[in-house]
């Protein structure tokens, strides 16, 4: 029985299967009989340049992660593009492909489609953020400062414009794409991320985790700029000085490029005994907290 089609998922933020959104995505394509290659960078332990796990293949390259400088991240888009863009060249004539998915951030897969789009393949946009806003978030300007954040407008009306479909997060971002690129309702549909009820499980409270408190609060995911982490650090400072409600510990879960800037936040604050930075850990030390 041949397959129901072939996918080429790509993805530059982070690496496959750490990225359970892709993850989750290629896993249930697959369940369903398509084909799915994925290219990624290398990180978080997964170094291989090439492995299949749970039948999707899996193209890596090396990894390069911009810092704060406008060019560090300009270096990373081209550098990764070019890298993806190689890979699949490899992967069209090795397993074929009839759909790129593409996942945003950068916006600028578009390009890659274009190049595809007279061997008939489709282009699939799947918008993980608003790179305008992020943007916006990471410098702390406002929507009137510079080139930059117009740019990437532009970019982004590219993208949807090439895009055959676009995949929204939620009902918000569908509404920026219907609105930003004038998209028809049936060139948009949300897909939501949840948890894989496989892996996630309920245990037993491991009550040392509260470091002596009533109270456990915590948070899990990537924690640069734009993530806001910061505002849940404030917000803590404010529930355990001003409305004394301090019989509760925070546990931050992950990592990022803002981590180091998080943790002098925390030491200003006055917090460091009551705030945990866990760093990225495995799923089956996540499932304790």
């Amino acid at each position: 029985m041949g397959y129901a089609g072939k996918i080429l998922m790509v993805v530059q933020n982070l690496p496959v299967p750490f990225d359970r959104r892709v993850w989750l995505e290629a896993v249930t394509l697959t369940e369903h009989n398509y084909r799915i290659s994925v290219i990624c960078p290398k990180g978080m332990g997964f170094t291989r340049t090439f492995e299949v796990i749970d039948g999707v293949s899996i193209y890596r390259y090396p990894w390069y992660e911009a810092r704060s400088h406008p060019l560090s991240f300009a270096f990373e888009f081209a550098y990764c593009w070019m890298m993806t863009a190689f890979l699949s060249v490899a992967v069209f004539f090795r397993e074929g492909f009839q759909v790129i998915h593409a996942c945003n951030p950068p916006d600028t897969f578009f390009l890659l489609a274009l190049i595809y789009r007279p061997f008939g393949i489709k282009f699939v946009f799947d918008q993980h953020d608003l790179c305008p806003e992020m943007y916006l978030s990471n410098n702390r300007v406002s929507e009137g400062d510079g080139f930059i954040f117009h740019a990437l407008l532009t970019i982004e009306r590219f993208t949807y414009a090439s895009a055959h479909m676009v995949l929204a997060m939620n009902e918000s971002y569908k509404e920026v794409a219907r609105r930003r690129g004038r998209l028809d309702q049936e060139k948009l549909a949300v897909v939501r991320t949840g948890p894989d009820f496989n892996r996630f499980r309920i245990v037993p409270p491991n009550e040392s985790l509260k470091k002596g408190k009533r109270y456990l609060i915590c948070y899990l995911g990537s924690m640069g700029a734009h993530d806001g982490v910061d505002y849940l650090i404030r917000s803590f400072k404010t529930l355990v000085t001003e409305l004394r409600f301090d019989d509760v510990h925070l546990a931050l879960i992950g990592g990022g490029t803002h981590v180091s800037e998080l943790k002098a936040l925390v030491e200003s604050l006055g917090l460091k005994n009551v705030v945990t930075f866990t760093g990225r850990i495995s799923d089956d030390e996540v499932n304790i907290f």
